[in-house]
């Protein structure tokens, strides 16, 4: 199948674009090409996600909206850094752009140097649901690293290394930008969680999920137990280590007690969502405590969960560089690290692992200069050399690459 990119002009903010720079250009000098917005349908050809099984918002079709920066059409050996947007849990991939939510062109400067993809993620976490043999087409981690992010890599023009990556997300979205960050750190270097939903395992997220999906997914299929062992592994708060070598920046509202109190019921159940957010990032600030890598925070007063907000956010995580260097700038400079996963496969700053078997616990690899330990149950293939962008479990160093039962204590060769 041939991937055919719609592209849907942006008419007022193109002309608005080209009008002010051709205004304040010298005189006889040529106007850059001014930013758009292209739509790409990217349906999941490796059967990650069933159209006829998952829940989406106001679409039958996966799709990724592309914000192109301006200068990007008449500079075509130029390649820019990227910026992921995951929308939340009630917006489909065009919530960014469009102008009574995120309005994306408005936020951002005209200068903005980089490319932004906005993926769709459904109402399902941007997550592998805990067991996929009883719901199967629920693979969001991999449709997102595997099909998407490939395709992105393919189509556009975007500068390689950590610190030209970055990805963020509202609510839901920054749950997933976490996951993302966690799941494949040879690429992305920094990650920022807008009123981010950071706790899965709070005593509040299985009540929220019952009450919004009335029934019809909740908790259980998507983390399992709340107190198992994927649940566990796949909770931020629970993993803060594997963020030491990343940027992240989280932001979060301290709603008024007018809102709060607010008679409009929508409001107010607002406000008491960002006040859960505000205990969540608590506790996720906290274990990020000693761990080093670089860590921002922001409180925003009398911010609740909703776009006027987000919009904020992003406008002053943009003002702070989104792109500068994150503590480890390459795969190759990342010689001490911990990986915490119950994937059957994927990259390990670098080491491809693929699981004999469908993990039934937490696996954890720790790698502190050529010595590899890798902790939990089941047999492992670890495949040096994978690329940056590669979440397969591939790898192309054959020296690098060998089978072993966990737990084990490897020294790697110096190729690794």
């Amino acid at each position: 199948m041939r991937f055919c990119p719609k592209l849907i002009p942006r008419t007022f903010g193109a002309i608005a674009f080209t009008v002010a720079v051709a205004l304040s250009a010298p005189a006889g000098a040529l106007a850059a090409s001014p930013s758009r917005s292209v739509e790409y349908e990217v349906p999941s050809l490796k059967g990650n996600i069933d159209l006829k099984k998952v829940e989406l918002n106001g679409t039958n079709k996966l799709t990724a909206w592309v914000r192109l920066p301006a200068g990007y059409d008449d500079q075509p050996d130029r390649r820019w850094p990227v910026l992921y947007l995951l929308h939340g849990w009630e917006d489909n991939s065009g919530g960014w752009l469009d102008p009574k939510k995120g309005d994306l062109n408005a936020v951002l400067p005209a200068d903005f140097p980089g490319i932004v993809v906005m993926p769709d993620g459904g109402k399902e976490w941007f997550l592998n649901w805990a067991d996929d043999t009883k719901n199967p087409g629920h693979r969001w981690g991999d449709y997102l690293l595997e099909e998407v992010l490939p395709l992105m890599e393919s189509k556009l023009r975007i500068l390689p290394g950590r610190g030209n990556h970055a990805i963020g997300g509202l609510s839901m979205g920054g749950y997933g930008a976490l996951r993302a960050t966690a799941a494949l750190p040879s690429y992305f270097g920094h990650a920022l969680a807008f009123s981010g939903l950071v706790d899965n395992q709070d005593a509040s997220f299985n009540a929220m999920l019952t009450t919004a999906q009335l029934g019809k997914a909740g908790y259980g299929p998507i983390w399992g137990p709340m107190f198992g062992p994927y649940a566990d592994a796949t909770n931020p708060v629970k993993n803060a280590r594997d963020y030491r070598q990343s940027r992240l920046s989280v932001y979060y509202g301290t709603p008024s007690i007018s809102v709060l109190w607010s008679l409009d019921l929508r409001i107010r159940a607002e406000a008491l969502l960002e006040v859960g957010v505000q205990l969540q990032v608590g506790r996720f600030l906290s274990a990020l405590k000693g761990q080093g890598g670089d860590v921002y925070s922001q409180n925003v007063p009398n911010g609740s969960h909703t776009w006027k907000w987000w919009k904020q956010q992003l406008a002053n995580a943009v003002s702070r560089d989104l792109f500068k260097a994150p503590p480890v700038s390459t795969t190759a400079d990342a010689k001490y690290w911990e990986y915490d996963t119950m994937s059957a496969h994927g990259n390990a700053w670098g080491l491809g692992y693929k699981m004999l078997a469908k993990p039934t616990k937490k696996m954890e690899l720790l790698r502190a200069n050529d010595q590899l330990e890798g902790r939990g149950v089941g047999t492992v293939t670890i495949a040096g050399g994978a690329a940056d962008t590669d979440a397969s479990g591939n790898g192309s160093n054959a020296e690098c690459t060998f089978t072993v039962k966990l737990p084990f204590k490897k020294q790697l060769p110096p190729s690794c």
